[in-house]
């Protein structure tokens, strides 16, 4: 998952780490200090473009996989928790607010590309590029979820 961060442009980096509640981006300055091998408190006085360096930097050298997961999961159950709801409720998927209660539910395969085409009549493609990418990871075996990941493309 850290791949889904690290192929990001920074901009869009950026604009994932700023979308996030303040406890959050906290969290993360421990990672992108270590990165910089600074102290907190000196950076605080860094642009935000340069911290954002780092933390991809500090994303691809350690691999975190637990970290990128806990970014992704901080963005879309927080700022864009209103399209994993609307993704999960067309496509049939049971869930508490966002979280899929049912480690085997998995949307319904027919349900998929309506779900996604109201979904970009509504949020940024950006956005929906990216949830498909972590929902493919969740259900990987789904060939409907694959496919409307590609049709989207570079375009996203």
């Amino acid at each position: 998952m850290h791949q889904l961060l690290t192929d990001q442009p920074i901009e869009r980096l950026q604009t994932i780490y700023e979308a996030l509640p303040e406890e959050a981006r906290r969290a993360l300055d421990s990672p992108i200090a270590k990165a910089l091998n600074s102290r907190l408190s000196s950076l605080a006085k860094r642009p935000i473009s340069f911290k954002m360096k780092a933390l991809r930097s500090f994303l691809i050298k350690q691999r975190d996989e637990s970290l990128a997961q806990e970014i992704l999961r901080s963005y879309f159950l927080g700022p864009r928790k209103e399209l994993v709801t609307a993704f999960l409720d067309a496509t049939g998927v049971a869930h508490e607010d966002g979280q899929v209660e049912d480690a085997e539910a998995q949307p319904d395969g027919k349900k998929i590309q309506g779900a996604v085409e109201a979904l970009l009549a509504d949020q940024s493609a950006e956005d929906v590029a990216l949830y498909l990418d972590v929902a493919t990871f969740q259900w990987p075996d789904l060939k409907e979820l694959v496919e409307a990941r590609e049709q989207l493309g570079s375009s996203a």
